[in-house]
């Protein structure tokens, strides 16, 4: 997978923009897909709110179109621990099985230090119809940056 982007920061609102173009070799099916996305962050004292929307002309060469949109609020509770919860939908045009659907999660991040968090979790959503790989889960995630 390969991004290019720019972030921009003024006052209180983060201007985030991208190029994604993910590629998966050796796979039996071509799963290659081109994605722009754009995003804005505000910060209000200890709230957080950031709107996503990112657009696909091929969703993983089995869908047509596809729009992603998310919006995420996080609240800061020490300098160290927050939580967050987002709401998504993916439109898919001409998705085939896989259609259009919603999703959502809950979770705590917790900044071990200043390079590295980690986050607990809880996704689901609102097509369980699709095998076990859509079935609510929670994860825990250890970040870090170099």
């Amino acid at each position: 997978d390969g991004w290019v982007g720019y972030r921009k920061t003024k006052g209180n609102i983060t201007f985030d923009t991208s190029v994604a173009m993910y590629g998966y070799t050796n796979d039996p099916v071509p799963y290659e897909m081109f994605e722009g996305k754009i995003a804005f962050t505000e910060v209000y004292g200890k709230f957080a709110f950031t709107e996503t929307f990112a657009y696909s002309p091929e969703y993983f060469n089995f869908a047509n179109q596809s729009v992603w949109g998310e919006i995420n609020v996080a609240y800061n509770i020490t300098k160290s621990l927050s939580v967050s919860t987002a709401l998504c939908y993916q439109h898919l045009q001409d998705g085939g099985i896989y259609g259009s659907y919603a999703c959502w999660n809950v979770g705590l991040n917790y900044k071990l230090c200043s390079h590295s968090t980690i986050d607990v979790r809880f996704y689901d959503n609102n097509d369980h119809g699709q095998g076990e790989a859509w079935n609510s889960t929670v994860a825990v995630v250890l970040r870090t940056t170099f």
